[in-house]
């Protein structure tokens, strides 16, 4: 019988817990996005999705806002309103840190 030293469960473990903080962390990205916008547009992107965006994993929620970008530089937009700013979200800061918080437990 095969023993395995135990730093190797803990690096499993470790590896685990950061692929589970990366997911949430993705699913409160899209959150944050959807929450940001206006009700007409969420009801648009509510029913492009074909449910609310929220309940979609954040690879479909990514795909299908990306396919709805590209329409609308395709196509234009509603009109000729301004258009408007959205501050950029990055989660590489919380990654960094997740990690750094890892690597001294």
């Amino acid at each position: 019988m095969e023993r395995h030293s135990p730093s190797i469960g803990k690096d499993l473990s470790n590896y685990a817990f950061k692929s589970l903080i990366i997911k949430i962390l993705n699913q409160l990205l899209i959150q944050y996005f959807y929450e940001g916008l206006m009700p007409t547009d969420r009801s648009i992107i509510d029913v492009a999705s074909r449910g609310a965006l929220v309940d979609k994993t954040p690879k479909v929620a990514r795909k299908l806002i990306s396919n709805m970008v590209a329409n609308s530089k395709q196509f234009g937009t509603r009109g000729d309103f301004p258009s408007k700013r959205v501050n950029e979200v990055s989660i590489s800061n919380l990654e960094n840190k997740v990690n750094w918080n890892l690597l001294c437990v």
